[in-house]
């Protein structure tokens, strides 16, 4: 009866409920499923035809070609990552440049602000007005001495006098 409980149950059921008796557990063969048992040398021995073991060598190792397509890709995605590493560091300090240059000419115009204002509140026009026309005789033009030129798109304009 316990041999036919035996076959009924699963491996792993046999396992969790058997009991072994004595001080050691004993090796047990494994049980299949068509309930033999089989021991090591029962099996036979299997060789692997030429071509197995050739395609087997071929999965399971790395052939020269593979070896040297993943090497190239290797090397132009190193070459590629550091071209892009110079070209953001070069972006990175022609930023800087620019930023320095900014700011000089900020304040360059700053003070050239500061210069034409300072000068322009140190000239006096009343007395130059004076001046010229005390000193040195200037009169003010009358309406026939005035003469207009048209704007001919040039960037000069010659003046000739027929005195």
């Amino acid at each position: 009866m316990t041999e036919n409980r035996r076959t009924n149950l699963s491996q792993n059921e046999y396992r969790k409920n058997a009991y072994v008796y004595g001080n050691a557990v004993r090796k047990t063969d494994p049980v299949y499923r068509d309930n033999t048992v089989r021991r090591e040398l029962e099996r036979p021995e299997y060789r692997n035809s030429r071509k197995t073991a050739a395609s087997r060598k071929t999965r399971n190792g790395l052939n020269l070609g593979f070896v040297a397509f993943i090497a190239l890709a290797l090397f132009a995605s190193a070459y590629i990552l550091i071209g892009y590493v110079q070209l953001r560091s070069e972006v990175t300090n022609t930023t800087k440049t620019i930023s320095a240059m900014e700011s000089r000419l900020n304040d360059l115009r700053v003070s050239n602000d500061e210069a034409y204002t300072r000068i322009n509140s140190g000239i006096d026009l009343d007395e130059i007005k004076d001046i010229a026309i005390n000193r040195f005789g200037m009169i003010y033009a009358q309406e026939g001495q005035i003469i207009v030129y048209s704007d001919a798109g040039n960037d000069y304009m010659r003046s000739v006098d027929n005195d």
